[in-house]
């Protein structure tokens, strides 16, 4: 666990701050190289994905701080302050979705098209990010007794939740999930019928694997939408799951004349 990898002039550089902004970088790389994969215009691949990172964050945010309200209420100042809790990823997706499409729409670019390769992007970035939670000891898990479980340091939250048992080490079980549905979507967009169906893949995936992590968390802090039965995290992959897979099925056998791999903008 090391939530301060080093210090510049007296300023402690976190771990978490550093695999954020790499995972942002990485994200731009992959757009740029999936839009040039897919005959899309690099440029506005990656101008997207900025757009992406900050409706995102700002999204992700507002589902923190909704999460947690009855702190937030009695804090307000607190809102605005990361290091006063942090970001719940689910927020970004839900709240992104709406100001990105328009975007898109108001340069006349395939929404589904540059979907297919920002979605990607995001996942990609949030893998980043999860290693940046195993340093700060955040995001833990339950305790095990697999051989891969790992025990962290006296005074940290998992150590005082769980009396210095090893527990299962989640944020690494996300990381290889991510890097997982980044693998497929790569292999999917070379082999999709029409745009949109990565996108939809995507989240498929993401919900899946989300959901069952979650059954391994054990930090306290991610809310319950049903007590003791469903986490926030996993009721919401439960109905964005399945409103995707419906919307998969729906454009592979209906699609839109603009969902086509030949379809050109106007303009364009």
């Amino acid at each position: 666990m090391h939530p301060i990898l080093f210090e510049i002039f007296g300023r402690p550089v976190h771990t978490y701050g550093l695999t954020a902004a790499t995972g942002f970088l990485l994200g731009f790389f992959y757009a740029r190289w999936q839009a040039r994969q897919t005959n899309q215009d690099e440029e506005q691949a990656a101008d997207l994905c900025f757009y992406a990172i900050i409706f995102g964050v700002l999204g992700s945010r507002i589902l923190y701080v909704a999460i947690n309200w009855p702190y937030f209420s009695e804090h307000l100042l607190d809102i605005v302050r990361i290091d006063k809790g942090g970001l719940v990823f689910y927020g970004g997706p839900v709240f992104t979705a709406i100001p990105l499409w328009y975007v898109i729409w108001k340069r006349k670019l395939s929404v589904m098209a540059y979907s297919d390769i920002i979605m990607p992007a995001t996942i990609l970035g949030l893998g980043m990010g999860r290693l940046g939670c195993l340093a700060a000891g955040c995001c833990y898990g339950r305790p095990a007794t697999v051989p891969w479980a790992i025990t962290y340091p006296v005074g940290s939250s998992p150590d005082e939740a769980y009396g210095g048992l090893p527990v299962h080490p989640t944020p690494l079980y996300e990381f290889a999930a991510c890097l997982f549905i980044v693998g497929v979507a790569v292999w999917w967009n070379q082999r999709k019928k029409v745009h949109g169906e990565t996108f939809f893949l995507t989240i498929i995936l993401y919900a899946v694997l989300r959901s069952t992590i979650e059954f391994f968390r054990g930090d306290s802090v991610r809310g319950f939408a049903i007590e003791g039965v469903l986490s926030t995290s996993q009721l919401i992959s439960l109905l964005v799951g399945v409103a995707a897979v419906v919307a998969w099925l729906r454009i592979r056998a209906h699609p839109l004349p603009t969902m086509s791999l030949d379809y050109q903008p106007p303009g364009r």
